[in-house]
């Protein structure tokens, strides 16, 4: 083989590596347990309240108090809340694109909102 060849080998090699290496590293990927918590929204309908448990259980209600159970599941920044309780005959699946998360703030929108409105929520 001559040289030119062998080196354009090589070159693609190392392509290939660094391609791989880089497809594992996402800005997606969350840490799970720092949703873990309840988290306040002030900006949505006078304020807002969601309980996320380790066991991917929780609740969400109003300032009032009222308000309804779900389990929840986190892939990538994908968040699924599935509601449950009285008044509903079949699971209401939310699915939320998380834009950021912290210790103390969480972002997201409604995949199914056209506007992407933005929730801005604490701790």
């Amino acid at each position: 083989m001559n040289r030119k060849r062998l080196n354009s080998i090589k070159l693609l090699s190392l392509l290939a590596l660094a391609i791989t290496l880089f497809a594992g590293c996402t800005k997606t990927d969350l840490e799970e347990e720092l949703l873990y918590g309840t988290w306040y929204c002030a900006e949505y309908e006078g304020g807002f309240y969601y309980t996320f448990n380790p066991d991917y259980t929780g609740n969400y209600k109003d300032k009032e108090g009222a308000g309804k159970t779900f389990t929840w599941t986190l892939s990538d920044q994908y968040l699924d809340i599935t509601a449950k309780g009285s008044g509903i005959n079949v699971a209401a699946i939310e699915t939320y694109v998380i834009e950021s998360l912290s210790a103390s703030k969480l972002v997201w929108y409604d995949q199914n909102d056209p506007s992407r409105t933005k929730y801005t929520y604490t701790k």
